[in-house]
């Protein structure tokens, strides 16, 4: 089991510079949307890989691989793109795809 220590001396000036400095760096307009689209297109392709047909075949994982997991994205087209955003944004659908998952899940 860790236990958590108290930060001293260096560490402890470093932790709260560290703070401080992400402290102001919020506060920039902008700063904060931008950081979320940059972590949201770090995410998408792991996305779009899990919904992906054949994403978890030995072919699907060394296209994968030889592609640094951007394939999915290369093979999705533009309306079938347009159609998972409309499920997950649309509360409707959203609702929907979840109930029916947490029913296939109970089975498994």
């Amino acid at each position: 089991m860790e236990l958590v220590r108290v930060a001293e001396g260096a560490d402890a000036r470093e932790i709260l510079l560290g703070f401080e400095e992400r402290s102001e760096r919020i506060l920039e307009p902008g700063f904060v949307e931008g950081e979320w689209r940059r972590f949201a297109e770090e995410y998408v392709d792991g996305y779009l890989r899990s919904f992906a047909p054949g994403s978890w075949t030995l072919t699907g994982k060394v296209l994968n691989k030889l592609t640094r997991g951007r394939i999915w994205r290369l093979l999705t087209s533009a309306r079938r793109l347009l159609a998972e955003r409309n499920y997950v944004e649309c509360e409707a659908h959203r609702e929907l795809f979840l109930e029916g998952l947490r029913e296939l899940s109970v089975g498994k």
